[in-house]
């Protein structure tokens, strides 16, 4: 129906299989093992594309140490609800005593606030790391605590490139795009720590990651040059050109 239609431009949207296995490689990398799955709906396209990515992540790690295997548990599934996400949570725990890692896949964040709550009723706060999508408001301060290992989120430049794809079919300067579905995946934001959640709200939050100029320069790039500096968005990337 999109591309039936003059004035559908392009789509601009996360990529879920990425943003899945880079969380996944988070857990790894602080030395988790035995990683239990929380989903929220069955057949929810944003929920298989970010299960896609876990699976990958530990396929990918299993294949390359064959002495130091890595295990993701079939999902639980807690809708999205607070309370959904502490049944999952100690259904995971009671299934599985040597658990090291959960993933509240997502659902909103009431799943994730139950899973983290649960985790503490537990008192294993410090034996489950936990890493989900979409940033808490308090993220800073779980980051530092340990109730969470790491979050994916920050949609910076999901609404910016958006607006620019516009202005610049409204400007006339893209044509020929109907009938054509132009896809524009881009990578999440992600923080393991403390100190990248303070270097996310220095370059995301107390200031834009990009300055007038740069903004100006980005509505003069094509379809193409719109594509690539979405997939090049970082807060690393924010860092570098702030500092010039």
């Amino acid at each position: 129906m999109a591309t039936d239609s003059p004035y559908y431009v392009g789509a601009v949207h996360e990529d879920e299989p990425a943003n899945g296995k880079k969380l996944v490689q988070i857990l790894l990398d602080k030395g988790d093992r035995d990683i239990g799955l929380i989903g929220w709906e069955q057949g929810d396209a944003t929920w298989l594309g970010r299960w896609e990515g876990y699976k990958a992540g530990v396929d990918e790690w299993n294949a390359a140490h064959a002495d130091d295997q890595a295990k993701l548990s079939e999902p639980q599934y807690a809708g999205t609800t607070s309370e959904g996400g502490a049944k999952a949570a100690d259904a995971l725990m009671a299934a599985d005593p040597d658990l090291d890692a959960i993933i509240p896949a997502g659902g909103g964040g009431d799943p994730l606030q139950g899973a983290i709550a649960a985790i503490e009723k537990a008192g294993k706060t410090q034996d489950i790391d936990v890493v989900s999508t979409d940033f808490l408001p308090d993220l800073g301060e779980r980051l530092a605590n340990g109730s969470m290992a790491g979050e994916s989120g920050g949609h910076y430049c999901d609404p910016l490139i958006a607006f620019m794809m516009v202005y610049n079919a409204i400007k006339g300067n893209y044509t020929g795009f109907e009938g054509t579905f132009n896809d524009v995946p881009f990578p999440y934001l992600f923080v393991s720590s403390a100190d990248d959640y303070k270097a996310y709200e220095k370059y995301f939050v107390d200031q834009l990651p990009y300055t007038d100029d740069e903004l100006v320069e980005m509505s003069k790039l094509d379809f193409d040059g719109l594509k690539a500096a979405a997939a090049k968005i970082s807060i690393e990337d924010a860092a570098a050109r702030s500092g010039k």
